[in-house]
This record gives C-alpha cells, sequence and structure tokens, in this order.
C-alpha cells in the first residue's frame, strides 16, 4: 500500500519529475512542492459487531466470548451487564495490567497480589466523558528495592506499549499513583 505525501521545498523555476515516486511541481503561489509516495505496512484492524438484544441491552462476540451490556434499570436497561463506559476502563486496567506483568517478568521482579483500580471523573455536561482518569496500581514485592523497576514498568506502559491508554490520554488526563503492599 502507498500513502501520498505533499512537502513543500522553496521556489524553483521548472517542473520536472525527479524520480519515478517523486515529482515537483509548483501551486499557484509559485512555490514548489515536492510529491511522493510511500510505501508502508497496512496497519491491523479490529472488527467487532455488536447486536440489539431487547430493551437497551447489546451483546459482541468478541474473540469467542460473549459481552452484555445494557443500561441501568432507571435508563430504561435490565441491567443485564456493565455500561459501555466502564468497559472502557476496564480495557485500561487490562491493558496496562498485561504490560507491567510482562515487563515485570521481564526484569525477575518477584510480586503477588498486583491490581489496577481506575477511577473516571465524567464532565458534567452531555456528551459525558472521562476528562481526568486515575490510575493506581497496587502491588505487593518480594524485594522493596525492586520499587524503581516497577516504577519503569508502569511508565514504559503509559508512554510506549499500552494502546488504550495512548487513544484515551487524547481526551482525558491521566494520572497515577502506586500503592505498595506490605508482606503478611
Amino acid at each position: 500500500m502507498y500513502k501520498t505525501y505533499i512537502t513543500p521545498c522553496g521556489n524553483f523555476s521548472y517542473n520536472q519529475p525527479v524520480n519515478k515516486s517523486f515529482f515537483l511541481h509548483p501551486d499557484v503561489s509559485g512555490v514548489f512542492y515536492f510529491t511522493y509516495q510511500k510505501q508502508y505496512q497496512a496497519m491491523e484492524t479490529h472488527n467487532i459487531e455488536t447486536k440489539h438484544i431487547d430493551g437497551m441491552a447489546f451483546s459482541t462476540d468478541l474473540q469467542g466470548h460473549e459481552v452484555v451490556i445494557d443500561a441501568t434499570i432507571d435508563h430504561g436497561g435490565q441491567n443485564l451487564g456493565p455500561r459501555p463506559k466502564h468497559l472502557l476502563l476496564t480495557s485500561l486496567a487490562g491493558c496496562t495490567g498485561m504490560d507491567v506483568v510482562s515487563l515485570l517478568r521481564k526484569m525477575r521482579v518477584a510480586f503477588s497480589d498486583f491490581s489496577v483500580a481506575v477511577t473516571g471523573e465524567l464532565t458534567d455536561e452531555q456528551p459525558k466523558y472521562y476528562h481526568t482518569i486515575m490510575l493506581e496500581y497496587k502491588i505487593k514485592l518480594a524485594n522493596q528495592q525492586d520499587q524503581p523497576k516497577v516504577e519503569k514498568a508502569i511508565t514504559l506502559s503509559k508512554d510506549r506499549y499500552c494502546g488504550v491508554s495512548a487513544m484515551l490520554s487524547k481526551a482525558a488526563d491521566i494520572k497515577y499513583r502506586i500503592t505498595y503492599l506490605k508482606g503478611g
């Protein structure tokens, strides 16, 4: 697959092909642009289909797992499943949690009782969306000297690996804290 790019390149007095993929041409103001095509690898896509069950309930087959979402009774639903925004927070917790576990294992950090609690603060006006999200990572370490490794794993998840966090950070301020659980 190819994507076309147009880049300004200054003033030139000619209009000619530069090579097979590049072409130099002027715009109305006389500024020349390189038009070029760059080959890129097709991006992975995810497809789902959500089907209406009844009332406000919907069902989705996610990789062989049925997920039902519904509204509360006071919003016309039957409370057959979680609300969509709560699933969004669950996706964030699962994504960053998997990253952190994978990274800590690679760093050979011994840990237990790991969990991620997520609190999303909604806007007052419609459409209501999370403008602030707080992640609390709770973990028990065998060796307290591994705390910097935990902090590094969380930072790497937030800044580099967690796609859900990357998407949500476009709309919400995502903060985090770490609670180190005592052994026992």
